[in-house]
């Protein structure tokens, strides 16, 4: 595809392919096509030569998938088929790395849906997503500053439509959907900003749900962890009768004000894993991190510290996952403390539950975190 054109436009036979488009598009949404042999000193100079890369692989494993087929009729013995991923369309400014995710995966030798072009309509468009997703064990769904395009007879975005798809099909353990933020998101239009707080406060802690906020090379690295696992049937991955693990987040100053935290936690049969803040800088970030991969659950006290040091501690729960945790967390609570003032007192988020003992410890305070315990021990 030199051009943009309207995929009505085309020939009948070429309407459902997707195409390798040698062009793009400016900021004021024309069509810029590349040129041809492309020159270094071209603006688009790499997307060309990605395009070229995308085009040639692709050839290179048409080639080899129709000697799979002749191999097949020959020995009369079906081929292992390949491990499926889905990578979903996304706004256009995250496209070249929606791109790279797909060129990254075929040459890891796994198949990318979907491959063939969508439909233009709301209610095909479904169906049309619904039977893509239904051949990958994994989907990939890239959020950005922009909601994105919606479709003729629909008041939501594509974007949207897809990840609610792949939603359905997570929760019956069919599909693992994997839902990526940036690192810095500051939305485009207020629609974005309320779509993506409603995915953090639900989406995150659906099943066979993982929701990452972190680099895109961290994103890579963690996809293809989990396509190189083996399926295995679910298990906690602990032994019969251990303790879960909670993890309690605290600033130094903060320490002797948890005591009586661990000390009811672990009297109710709970191992406690509390901050240190002494020894080698980078032992004291391995143990922080894979503490929040391995725990089952997690406080953040909030007492000699500030509202910015919870949010970020809030921020680390949300890049576990980039980190290898693989499943969501039984419990999280901020725990607010003493000194009380204004700041706290005003403290919300979705994040979390919040409770509070700044009036006084009390086994009581720590009940509604420790009953989603109890229930798992």
């Amino acid at each position: 595809m030199k051009t943009a054109v309207a995929r009505e436009s085309l020939p009948a036979p070429l309407q459902p392919l997707l195409g390798y488009e040698f062009y793009a598009l400016d900021q004021t949404k024309r069509p810029r096509e590349f040129r041809l042999p492309p020159n270094a000193s071209d603006e688009n100079y790499q997307a060309c030569l990605n395009t070229l890369e995308d085009l040639a692989y692709d050839i290179k494993m048409t080639l080899e998938a129709l000697r799979t087929v002749t191999l097949e009729q020959a020995t009369k013995q079906p081929v292992r088929p390949e491990r499926a991923v889905y990578v979903a369309e996304t706004s256009s400014n995250l496209r070249p790395q929606a791109d790279q995710l797909r060129r990254e995966l075929r040459q890891h030798a796994f198949a990318v849906f979907p491959c063939e072009a969508s439909p233009a309509t709301g209610t095909a468009y479904r169906e049309f997503v619904a039977n893509q997703l239904g051949q990958a064990s994994l989907s990939l769904h890239l959020l950005g500053d922009e909601y994105g395009t919606m479709l003729e007879g629909e008041t939501r975005s594509a974007v949207e439509i897809q990840i609610e798809q792949a939603g359905l099909i997570a929760r019956t353990g069919a599909l693992r959907r994997v839902l990526w933020l940036p690192e810095q998101f500051t939305p485009s239009e207020d629609r974005q900003q309320r779509y993506v707080e409603t995915l953090l406060q639900e989406a995150a802690n659906e099943p066979n749900t993982e929701l990452l906020r972190t680099s895109i090379e961290n994103l890579k690295a963690y996809v293809l962890r989990k396509l190189a696992e083996v399926p295995r049937p679910q298990a906690s991955g602990k032994p019969v009768g251990a303790p879960l693990v909670v993890y309690v987040i605290h600033d130094q100053r903060d320490a002797e004000a948890i005591d009586p935290i661990r000390d009811c936690l672990i009297s109710v049969g709970h191992e406690v894993k509390p901050s240190y803040f002494h020894g080698d800088e980078k032992e004291l970030r391995e143990y922080h991190q894979e503490s929040l991969v391995q725990c089952d659950a997690t406080i953040i006290y909030y007492g000699a510290t500030n509202a910015l040091w919870v949010q970020r501690k809030l921020y680390d729960l949300r890049k576990a996952f980039g980190l290898g945790r693989q499943r969501p967390f039984l419990a999280k609570a901020v725990l607010l403390g003493l000194p009380l003032n204004q700041e706290k007192e005003r403290f919300r988020t979705q994040d979390a539950m919040v409770l509070s003992v700044a009036q006084g410890f009390s086994a009581a305070a720590l009940g509604p975190f420790i009953g989603p315990l109890t229930s798992h021990s």
